[in-house]
Formats: structure tokens, sequence, C-alpha cells
């Protein structure tokens, strides 16, 4: 059948562009070509069509049924093919999809469906294809991108250099999509994401994929590309020689000219691969390589306009590279370079270099610009200003690029915090070469604008004479910033000047200064609405029309690289700080807001009995047995059984990738298969399934056991109660939003999500469902009746907001410290109970600070994040502390993880906490870093009070005795102690691994080692070599019998020979 094409209008102000395909017309074939993304299915209960539509890895199916008693046999034949995950099953009610809006890629119906069409388009991602089936073929609709979403097409958006999105989005409060890795690797290295933009639906970054663990593993960088709707990520390709020379050893210094080598227009991104390769061309949505552009070698910078891409080739700017560095120290002068730089335009329509001239002496990086009229740059005190078609020089101006010695900025008095603003240096007489802070040009239609030191100048674009200048003000070791948005020149002081005269018309008083104590080491972004601001040390939204402010200290983006507005969203990469670290936000996100009032939630309890309801309580645990995550309510990670002195294999299982930490009790162990969203029974002696049960989301931590019941939540928002006897549902729990589902490292779960492991308390079930209070309304906190699933208590947890302005988060009491907290895993201490640093009394009522007056377990980036990072760390204190610009490595916990209990502790350490490493980590290596510390608590009060050393120490309470330390050759990543034993796993370091070798085995591609420690004196008893590297804190032991998690699903049970 012809296709027939025509407009169609739904939901008002959406088109939707319509095409009835006849019978040959393949949904699984407009699936392949996605390459990744969300695919829906409504009413599709064939399973083999749906393993069919999950071709590649980064597709994830979700098929929905009206039916519950078709789902059970479709999920059985998918997990028969090893693919439940990848491909689910859940139940829907016929009428609303449980998913947030601008989310899916695909959506295929049958005839039989109920769903309005509004609605299925509203879950659609802009471009996202609608597949309805007729007695005819299909109908194919594609959802339009709508009004107010731009991209983002370069680093400074455009050719032109004007920072300045015509997006909509405001203020972040509500999470689309979450991704890896949560934290960037160190300060002394380059950020690890260096560049990001986006076009035609897909975001581009340029990412450094080595382990955080290790500041001396080697650049890993890669251009990735992502669906910037649902974070999945579509595709990656490594770069060569990325991180090259200086300019690549901060994490606050990075080169512009890098910045500005990633560009994507329409369907296509363009890279140079490596620091000196040419300039390659890639299909966006598959990373195909179409092909290099001749005669691009060794660009520096690129800026498109009109189709051109103009590029700088030449030595980079600022840049000493290594070998010419070493000939430095050899010869002890400056190395002869090739200073000979020139600018091309390459007709990417007609893919042919358009032209290539020579540049004046002296060019200064990331300054050429073009718009529809020129070309421009800046050289040694000059603008110079180019013929477009040919590239002959159309005129040149004298620039004085000195600007003076820059004023300090005054003291600003904020609402929160008193704030000095920190000046980059400017020198005087003319600009050296830096790579990172250098003049700023932005083009206007008719005008050029320069900043530099402190000083903004204009020209007339016609003839380049000088019009005006006034004073500028300084970023925090970044370029000068320079927008022009709503008719008006905005500069980093917040204040609009109009561009005819210089004059300033317009001021912008930001209130909110601090808790950071200073602005972000990045160029700020600006929309059509908001000045992006870093004020308050996040991404600060100020409106361009001074009646508005909404600080976000909880979220900021990597060192070097700007949040990014556009598609509607705020992008932000994974920070690399301890500031705020109990409050911010971490991992790579898409976030947005979808109401002009701060989002607020409320709760609606949702009980569903399951055929198990009725049955009898079981047997409570008995002592020695494992009976929830790290053993007990206080997340000790210490039991009461003992361990034979040798121990062997008995058995070892697969239940499928990512398996969390298992659990012991009688003669079975529970374990779930994250991504697989099963729970696992086991038989202990045999390791035999017993009955496996599938949630509707991922379980990313063990169950609790409670007299004869398994309570565990699930990240689709829900909590479960099964009869741990057969896996029969008891009940089932939520109480927040249904049209929730959001991306979360590739997988679909709640808004809301609920960590696996619940915390059984004086019978109470209490469990946190949410990410961050200032995030989707904020974290909210139960307390169920274990056996019938009855509320008890309930919070929602936001902010905290000021009282007399609710856009205003409150700051900590500290340095460095905001208000608020992430969610997590429950624990409980001293009659308190615990999410990280915030305490609870047992009715959910928060408990403040100052309350708090015993110390308790905290791990400062969670319990369940997996990779440490060398300003992560575990600890026994009061509150998280800073832990001043170098940690003090002393006899108290500060680990990367670590079991307490009674004042004793033992933990695996790998680099000690801190703001920076000492020496920047030169003189630590994986193989001297590592290592088993055992220790006790001494002395503790003084009268009544903790005996405190604020800023000096992590932990800052307490007296603290070493008794033993080992090091280990293997980074530990699960620790668990009994009576007798210290069992610790972890991924080899093995003296003489090149930094590839080290690499891979933080990959998980050389195994995993375990040893069983003596308790009391530190000697190592034995040694196991591992199949796979271990899971993050993986470890039970129970009745003699060790049981460890792999991060390939292997399972192992170990016990006496």
């Amino acid at each position: 059948m012809k296709k027939k094409l025509f407009s169609c209008s739904f939901l008002g102000a959406f088109a939707f562009v319509f095409a009835l395909f006849g019978e040959e017309s393949n949904p699984v074939k407009d699936a392949a070509l996605l390459n990744g993304g969300i695919i829906v299915t409504l009413d599709l209960n064939d399973a083999a069509q749906l393993k069919k539509l999950a071709s590649k890895p980064s597709l994830q199916v979700q098929a929905l049924l009206e039916r519950e008693e078709a789902i059970e046999p479709i999920r059985k034949s998918i997990h028969e093919a090893g693919n439940y995950g990848q491909v689910s099953v859940n139940l829907h009610n016929g009428s609303d999809l449980p998913y947030i809006d601008n989310l899916v890629n695909l959506v295929i119906c049958n005839e039989s469906t109920k769903v309005p069409r509004d609605e299925i388009m509203r879950v659609l991602a802009p471009q996202g294809v609608l597949y309805a089936k007729t007695k005819d073929g299909y109908d194919r609709i594609v959802k339009p991108v709508p009004k107010g979403m731009d991209e983002w097409n370069q680093y400074l958006h455009n050719a032109a250099n004007n920072g300045v999105s015509r997006d909509d989005v405001g203020p972040p409060q509500r999470m689309r999509w979450h991704n890896t890795p949560e934290t960037g690797r160190a300060k002394a290295l380059m950020p690890s994401v260096t560049c990001m933009v986006t076009a035609n639906g897909v975001l581009f970054t340029v990412e450094d994929r080595a382990t955080p663990e290790d500041v001396h593993a080697p650049f890993d960088y890669h251009l990735v590309a992502r669906d910037a709707f649902n974070g999945i990520e579509l595709w990656k390709r490594p770069v060569k020689e990325w991180a090259i020379g200086s300019g690549t050893t901060s994490i606050k210094s990075v080169s512009s000219q890098l910045q500005r080598r990633l560009v994507a227009i329409e369907d296509h991104v363009y890279f140079t691969m490596g620091f000196d390769e040419p300039i390659s061309k890639f299909d966006g949505r598959s990373g195909e390589e179409i092909e290099l552009l001749a005669g691009t070698e060794s660009t520096r910078e690129v800026a498109v306009e009109g189709g051109i891409l103009y590029g700088i080739q030449g030595p980079g700017y600022g840049l000493v590279t290594e070998e010419a560095a070493r000939e430095k120290r050899r010869t002890g002068t400056e190395p002869a370079v090739e200073k000979e730089i020139s600018l091309y335009a390459y007709d990417l329509n007609a893919n042919k270099m358009q032209w290539t001239v020579p540049l004046k002496s002296g060019y200064i990086g990331a300054s050429v610009c073009a718009n529809k009229a020129v070309v421009a740059y800046l050289a040694k005190n000059e603008l110079v200003c180019l013929d477009k078609e040919t590239g002959a020089i159309a005129w040149e101006s004298a620039v004085e690029l000195s600007g003076g010695e820059p004023k300090k900025a005054k003291k600003k008095k904020g609402k929160t915090n008193e704030k000095k603003s920190k000046a980059a240096p400017s020198p005087k007489g003319e600009p050296g070469e830096d790579y990172n802070i250098h003049p700023t040009l932005v083009l206007a239609p008719n005008k050029a604008f320069c900043a530099y030191g402190n000083e903004i100048a204009a020209y007339a674009l016609t003839n380049g004479e000088k019009l005006w200048t006034c004073p500028n003000g300084e970023n925090y070791m970044k370029s000068p910033e320079l927008f022009i948005a709503q008719g008006l020149l905005w500069s980093k002081q917040l204040k609009g000047i109009n561009p005819k005269t210089g004059e300033v018309v317009k001021g912008l008083n930001q209130e909110m200064l601090g808790p950071m104590s200073h602005d972000r080491c990045y160029r700020n972004r600006v929309t059509y609405q908001y000045y992006l601001n870093s004020g308050s040390g996040g991404v600060d939204f100020v409106g361009l029309d001074g009646n508005s402010e909404y600080p976000n200290p909880w979220v900021r983006s990597t060192c070097g690289l700007s949040a990014m507005p556009a598609n509607g969203m705020i992008y932000n990469g994974p920070f690399v700080c301890q500031c705020a670290i109990g409050s911010m936000l971490t991992g790579f996100n898409g976030l947005y807001n979808e109401t002009s009032g701060r989002f607020k939630i409320s709760h609606t309890p949702r009980l569903v009995k399951g055929p198990a309801f009725t049955r009898p309580l079981g047997e409570a645990a008995a002592d020695f047995d494992w009976p929830t995550y790290r053993q007990s309510g206080a997340r000790s990670g210490i039991g009461k059984a003992s361990l034979p002195a040798k121990l062997a294999t008995k058995w070892q299982v697969n239940v499928g990738p990512n398996p969390t930490a298992p659990v012991a009790v009688g003669e079975h162990i529970f374990v779930a298969a994250r991504d697989r969203h099963t729970l696992y029974c086991l038989e202990k002696k045999t390791g035999e399934t017993a009955w496996k049960f599938t949630a509707g989301g991922p379980i990313d931590s063990p169950p609790t056991y409670y007299k004869g019941l398994l309570l565990t939540g699930c990240r689709d928002g829900w909590v479960y109660c099964l009869d741990a006897s057969d896996g029969s549902l008891r009940w089932r729990f939520n109480a927040l939003p249904v049209q929730s589902l959001i991306v979360d490292r590739g997988q679909l779960e709640s808004a809301w999500p609920v960590n696996g492991s619940v915390l059984v308390e004086q019978g109470i079930a209490y469990f946190a469902a949410g990410r961050s209070s200032y995030l989707d309304g904020g974290v909210s906190v139960f307390g169920l009746n274990p056996e019938t699933g009855e509320m008890i208590h309930n919070k929602v947890v936001a902010g905290p907001y000021e009282e007399d302005n609710e856009n205003f988060p409150t700051r900590g009491e500290r340095t460095f410290r905001l208000g608020g907290f992430k969610s997590g895993i429950f624990s409980v201490s001293d009659g308190k109970l615990f999410l990280r640093q915030q305490a609870f009394q047992p009715d959910l009522t928060p408990v403040s600070m100052d309350k708090i007056t015993e110390p308790h377990l905290i791990p400062s980036h969670g319990f369940l994040d997996s990779v440490p990072q060398h300003r992560t760390y575990w600890t026994v204190d009061i509150d998280l502390c800073y832990g001043g610009p170098t940690a003090i490595t002393g006899y108290g916990p500060l680990g990367d993880t670590t079991a307490f209990a009674d004042g004793e502790f033992f933990e695996v350490r790998g680099y000690s906490p801190g703001r920076n490493l000492p020496k920047r980590g030169a003189d630590l290596t994986p193989f001297n870093t590592h290592s088993v510390f055992a220790g006790k608590l001494t002395a503790a009060k003084k009268g009544d009070v903790w005996i405190s050393r604020k800023g000096k120490t992590i932990p800052e309470v307490g007296t603290w005795e070493k008794n033993w330390s080992v090091s280990t050759p293997f980074a530990g990543h699960a620790i668990s102690v009994c009576e007798n034993a210290v069992v610790v796993a972890g991924v080899p370091m093995t003296e003489g691994f090149s930094q590839e070798d080290t690499n891979d085995a933080f990959q998980g591609k050389k195994g995993g080692v375990l040893w069983m420690i003596d308790k009391a004196s530190g000697d190592r008893l034995q040694e196991f070599n591992l199949p796979a590297a271990p899971g993050w804190d993986s470890i039970a032991i129970a009745s003699e019998m060790c049981v460890l998690s792999l991060k390939d699903g292997t399972i192992m049970g170990l016990a006496a020979e």
C-alpha cells in the first residue's frame, strides 16, 4: 500500500505527523533503527515478538498487559531466554501509562488497546513514534519537537560564542533520567566530562571512563552518545590521546579549545577522535562513522555556522606537550615550538574545503567565531574580521587586551552566607597563552564584544571601530562571560548593559551566595529567561527580569563544564567535590521542571493483598543468621557466627549480572538479581533455586527476613512482602503517584524508588522512597506493620527551605554544608533512625543535627555506591565533615567500606579521603594504597561531651586506637566480620601490573581475590582466587558458611573443607 502523509492535531499545542502503512510495515525494523531507547508495547502478549524488539543491548522493552493471568507465562518465557530485565512485563489499568512525560521512544499497541491516544502521546519523547494496529496495518504517528525546546549544538551554543539558549526550561525540580559515573575522578586530573552538546534528541559527551577509584589509572576518554530524553547510552567510541599536555592536569582547568572540538548538527556529530586526529563525521543515532573530513588534521577548535565548519589548525593554545616538557627539563630551555596557525572553512554540504588562510601572530585560543555576516578572531592586541566567502581580511582593529590588574570583587552579603568572589588573575600588558583563562569574543549581528581582565569593549562589525568600554567582572578559574539576551549584554556582574552605549541599564541581585566558598570553575550558561549563575555553588536560576531567583546549591555540574539547558531539561555531569556531600546530587542527570511553583507530593496509600496474606508467621531468625543487609539494623557488617579454620567452595550458581549482597537464614540464602528484577531463594546446602519472585523493577539490595516473611523494596516504588517459604505474595504497598517511571542507569524505575533493604525495628518496617529532599517533591519515609502492610507512620521531607522564601534552600550549620539529605537504606543507632547523616525519631519526625549526640555509621556517598573516590568515605561520627584541604589519616574509621559494632571497627582502605590527596597522589600507587585496618574506640567523652577535633580528622569525634592493619594486594570492595574472622574480597592490584592491567582489574576483567583474616591478630588465614570480581559489600556469614556474590551473577557458598 502506498504511504500517505498528512497533518493531524492532538493535544492542542502539539501537532503530530501521521502516516498509514500497509501490512509490509514492520515496527521491529523501526525498533532496530533506534539503536537504543525505551520501547513500550500495549496488550502485546507474544513473548517471541517482545524478544525480537530487544534486538540490541541498549534497547529496553516493557510490555504492559491488562490481564494479570497473562503476565507470569510471558515472564517465564523471557526468563528462560535469559534477557528478563531488558524485556519486562507489568500490569496496567488500560487507561493511564506509568511514565513521566517525554520519555518513551516507541509505543506499539494492538487494536484492543483502550489507552487514549493523547495519553500515549504524552509519554512519547519528541520524535518518538506510535505504531497503532489497525485492520489495514499500522498507523504510524510521530511526535514532533514542541515549541519551547532548543538544542545546544556547540560549546557556547552557537558559532557566535553567545551561550544563550532559547529553551523554556525552568529551575530543576524533577529527574527525568540518571546515569553513571556517580562522581568524577580526582582534583589532580582533567575533568571527567570535558564536552557536552545535543542535537536531534541525542546528547553527546566526551568522558573519561576510567574508574574514579584509582587516580593513577590511565585516561580512558570516549565519545559517548545518549538518548537526550531518557539517558540510555546509544554508543561510545574511544578517543585517542585526548588528555595531553598542560591543561589536562587539574579539575579546575581545561583547555577551552578542547571543549570546542565537539559539534552536533541535525543528524550528525563532528569530532576529532584524538588530539591530532582529523575531524570525523558520525551518524548521531547509530555512531556509524560516515567519513573523515579531508585536510582537517591537527584541528584545535571548531565552530559551525550556516553549513560551514570553521577550524583552527596549529599548536594548541597555551598547551605544552609532554614531549616538549621533557625536552625543557633535559635542556633547561624552552623548546622551539612552531607557532604558525591557520583557519579553514569547510563546506559540510559540499563536503570540501572552501578556503584556508594563515592567522595573525598571537592568535587567542577559542576566540574564533562567526555569524551570518562575518568570521572574526582575536590575535595579540588585535581584533581581526574576515570575509566569509574567501577568508580575506576585511578589517583589523587594535584591541587593548591588558585590562589592567583586576579588582577583587567586594564581599557580598547573601541571605544565607557571606561569600568572597575569587577573581582569576589577569596579567598586566599583553596576555600570555592561558588555555583556560583568556579573552572572550562574542558576536552580535552588527557588533563584536570583547572581554578581558576587568574590561568589556564593543566594536562595530562594519569597520572595527571601537564604540565604548565598560567595567567587567571576572569568572572563577575560567574566561570572562559575555551573553546577549533580551536585547542587553550581560556579564558576570549580573548587570545588563546597553549594547549601543555600554551603559548599565539593569542589575540583577542574587541574594543567596554560598554555602560554597566560590562560584563554579566554569563558564555559566544563560537562557532567554534566566542567568544560570553559580553564586550558591550550584545551578542557580536568576531571572533576567530581575524578579525571580531560584538557587540550587544541591546540584552542580562537572568542574570546568557548566550544566547545559536544552531539550526542556538541565543536564549536569558528575561532580568531584566534598562540598555539601550529604545532599549534593551525584551522577549524570537530566533534570526538568513541570510547575511554576515548587513541585510537591502527597501520599495516597495503596495496599494490595496477596494469596499469602492470612498465613501464620514463621520462626524468627537465629543469632548466628544474617537476616538483613549488613546483618543488623545498625548495618554493622558484624555477625555472631563463626567460620571453620579452612574454607572450600561447596557450590556456585549464577542468578544473572549485578546480584545484590546475600542474606542467609536457616537453610536458605536470599539474593536478588538487580537487573533481572528477580529475588531468588537458594538452598543453603546446594545452591539450587527453591523459588524466585519477579518484581516490577530492579531490586538493588537484599531483602530483610522477619518471622517467616521477606520484605523487599523495589525501584518500581513498591514494597513487597513475601512468604519466605515459597515466595508467595503476602502484600505490596505504594503511596506515591503512579505516573512516575523514569530511567536510571538504562532501566525503568520510579521517580520515588525504594531500596531493597527494608529496616525492621521494634516491629515496624521502615523505608524511604525518593532520591533527594530537593528532587521530585522530596523524600517520603514510611513505617508499616510488616505483617499486614498497614501504614503506621509517614512523612514527606522536602528541602529544607527558608521560612520566608520557599525558593531558598537553607544552608547547614558548618562550612560547605547545606541542609537536606539524599535517600538510601535506613540504619538504626541510639534509638534513632538514620538516612546517612539525617536522623529521625521512631515516629519519623526529623531530628536536627544539634540533637544528635552519639556517633553512628555513616557512608558519605551511601551504602550502595559501589565506586569509592578519594573524597568519599565511610566513618563513625555524629555528622559528615569536609575533611580539610587534606584529610589526616588517623586511627578512626574512614575507609571505603566499614564494619562497626560495640566500639570496634574493621574496614578496607584505599586513598585517604580529603579535598586533595597529599602531593596530589604523587607518592601513591594502586600497590601501596590498599589495606584492611582494625581499630577501636578508646576515649569517647570528657564528661558528657564527645572529644572533637572539628575539621582536623575524619572522624571528628572520639579517640581511636589501632588494633592491627595489613596491606592487601587487592582493592577491597567487601568486608564482613564474624566471631573469629574477617572476610574481605576485592579486585587484584598485583605488583607489576601495568596501568592498563589495573584499569582492567577495576572493570572486573581480572577476577577477584578473597582473604580470610584472623579477627584478633590480623594474620591472613586463607586466600581464594575468585572467578569474577566481587560485588560491592557482598559477603554474608551465617552458620559456619560464607556466602559471596560476584558481579557476573555467580553466588558462591564457602564452608568447611
